[in-house]
């Protein structure tokens, strides 16, 4: 097997993985009635509509923000900080970056659209720090899993307090030092 057919076969394991289809599923007791609005915004009334998306330059290392996650995990997680955005639409988007223990890295660049819980990838991280846009992508619910359940922890903790966008990535930004600086994170009951 050719080196190149290795790398794609372990980033297509691990975007699996990463992707949610390895932890099991539990239901939040706390967003259990949450609906999906089916993309209607009704403060306004109005259809919802996702803003214009740009796709950031590659991470930078001396740029990631480690922060903890709810539940086990034996990767470690970061944010590029200066990737964070809130747009006018609502979505809070950012680079992720997953390490494995082994120091292999997934890196994505996604949304999470508060209102209604959803994230979507827009872009993946290439071995070569180029990026491969996301063909197709769509909208999916970010559920609670027992393992490596970061889309939803970025979602609660950081991201989104009571379903609402943080005001600005500085915000998010300070929430990620203190949350991770305090310890590992404990759910709220």
């Amino acid at each position: 097997m050719s080196t190149r057919i290795a790398e794609r076969l372990v980033f297509c394991v691990l975007a699996a993985v990463l992707g949610g289809c390895a932890g099991a599923k539990y239901e939040d007791p706390v967003d259990r009635h949450a609906m999906d609005t089916g993309g209607q915004d009704f403060d306004s009334g109005e259809a919802w509509k996702e803003g214009e998306v740009t796709i950031p330059p590659y991470p930078e290392d001396a740029d990631l923000l480690p922060f903890s996650i709810l539940g086990p995990t034996k990767n470690a997680y970061y944010l590029e900080a200066r990737s964070i955005s809130i747009g006018s639409d609502g979505v809070v988007r950012y680079t992720l970056v997953a390490r494995s223990p082994e120091g292999v890295d997934t890196v994505t660049y996604e949304g999470i659209r508060c209102k209604v819980r959803e994230w979507k990838p827009y872009a993946f991280g290439r071995s070569d720090r180029s990026w491969a846009p996301a063909r197709d992508a769509r909208w999916q619910r970010a559920v609670r899993q027992r393992a490596d359940n970061f889309r939803f922890t970025l979602y609660r903790a950081y991201f989104c307090p009571g379903g609402i966008p943080r005001r600005d990535a500085e915000e998010v930004i300070a929430e990620i030092k203190r949350q991770y600086q305090s310890g590992p994170l404990r759910e709220r009951r």
